[in-house]
């Protein structure tokens, strides 16, 4: 905490209780506010703000990852690992955690002094969104709406999972099928030769930049 703004307390002594006692007279601009240092809640105040904010910063870092594996897809010509990798990678991780980032950010946005309700625990509005989908109790209600919007993110997130499973496996399976009826095929090796040259615009392409001439086709694999 610095003394960069006036603080949004303002502190006076209670003779009946012989305390000083903060009364909120407005909202710090950014940042926490110098009027937390030395009191005796400081520590959970600040343990919650650093937690929110690795949450938002890791989110960060791993969106960061997954949109720096489209340029290798795109540098070795994995066209299909686009579709099938990056695509459901990055909505199931906003529809998750970046939905999460956007609660936090959001919650931060409201002067709960203002309201005639206390801030809802974000923690318990992550859990029911799993256990009670489309359903949010009035205390975890952060806005208006917040069930049907909860309910399409968790539906698409778990749409993604098994389409990263079986999408890429099926296609490659239907390729590799492809072009051995095609006669893409050498007896001798048992290995699968496609043409890689750019203008191919046969099926085998496709297998082409994912098998680059493995011997057979595991679909476990």
């Amino acid at each position: 905490s610095l003394e960069l703004f006036p603080s949004g307390f303002k502190w006076s002594y209670n003779n009946s209780t012989g305390l000083y006692e903060a009364q909120q007279v407005g909202v710090y601009p950014i940042g926490v506010d110098p009027a937390w240092h030395g009191t005796d809640n400081y520590l959970v105040f600040t343990n919650s703000y650093k937690m929110k904010m690795s949450v938002i910063l890791g989110v960060i870092q791993m969106s960061f990852g997954i949109i720096l594996t489209v340029f290798n897809y795109v540098y070795f010509r994995k066209t299909i690992s686009i579709y099938t990798e990056f695509i459901p990678q990055i909505l199931f991780m906003q529809c998750i955690f970046g939905y999460l980032v956007f609660t936090i950010i959001y919650k931060w946005s409201i002067n709960w002094y203002e309201t005639d309700r206390s801030p809802p625990g974000l923690l318990n509005m992550l859990i029911y969104m799993f256990l009670q989908p489309g359903t949010v109790a009035k205390k975890d209600e952060l806005y208006t709406g917040q069930g049907p919007v909860q309910a399409t993110l968790l539906t698409v997130a778990l749409i993604c999972v098994p389409f990263m499973l079986l999408a890429k496996p099926l296609i490659l399976r239907h390729e590799y099928k492809k072009i051995r009826a095609q006669g893409y095929h050498n007896p001798q090796t048992d290995t699968t030769r496609v043409s890689t040259d750019e203008n191919n615009e046969h099926g085998g392409a496709v297998v082409a930049e994912e098998m680059h001439e493995e011997e057979e086709f595991d679909f476990s694999e």
